[in-house]
């Protein structure tokens, strides 16, 4: 399947409902994601914060988009107080303000990544973020989830490494010969 990857340009409702769609029953998601599953002005404020100091990007089939991933720059988000309250529930996790220091303020962390049902195991999810490694991620390394199998699964088909590894956080590299011959 062929299929063009967009970056997002407004929020809409389109993105919000396949957002729900992807996440609502993820085995991943705690209980204070699902609560943000049922408020919708949340959810745009996230990805607001999202599109403010990342990139939102997208697929989609006979117009209706299919997946998404969001990735943010830590240099830029890390400014803003209640973006980092918000996005990296810092009472749930308060080990993340020490990981957050400790980390590459050139990295990205690439929050969500999500398909359509039924349009999974079809290399969406890897288009996408090969895309934004390609065009929007010039930088070395990423950091994601832990418990998230999938994206390390990506990472590993894209020749990352895993650098880091926390109770709640990965840090990925590239291998340069690798990025510098798919570049180039």
């Amino acid at each position: 399947m062929k299929n063009k990857v967009y970056k997002l340009q407004e929020i809409d409702d389109e993105i919000i409902n396949l957002y729900i769609e992807c996440f609502k029953s993820d085995k991943i998601y705690t209980s204070r994601d699902r609560n943000i599953l049922k408020n919708r002005d949340l959810i745009k404020k996230i990805f607001d914060y999202y599109q403010k100091y990342g990139v939102i990007l997208y697929t989609k089939r006979y117009s209706k988009k299919i997946s998404f991933m969001c990735a943010l720059k830590m240099n830029e988000i890390l400014k803003d107080k209640e973006a980092v309250k918000l996005i990296f529930d810092k009472e749930k996790y308060p080990e993340i303000n020490k990981y957050i220091n400790r980390i590459n303020k050139n990295s990205n962390y690439i929050v969500l990544v999500g398909v359509n049902k039924i349009f999974r195991r079809k290399g969406l999810a890897k288009k996408l973020i090969k895309t934004y490694l390609q065009y929007y991620n010039k930088k070395e390394l990423v950091f994601t989830d832990i418990d998230n199998k999938y994206s390390l699964k990506i990472f590993k088909t894209l020749k990352f490494n895993i650098k880091e590894i926390n109770k709640n956080y990965y840090i990925a590299q590239r291998h340069k010969d690798y990025w510098h011959n798919q570049i180039n």
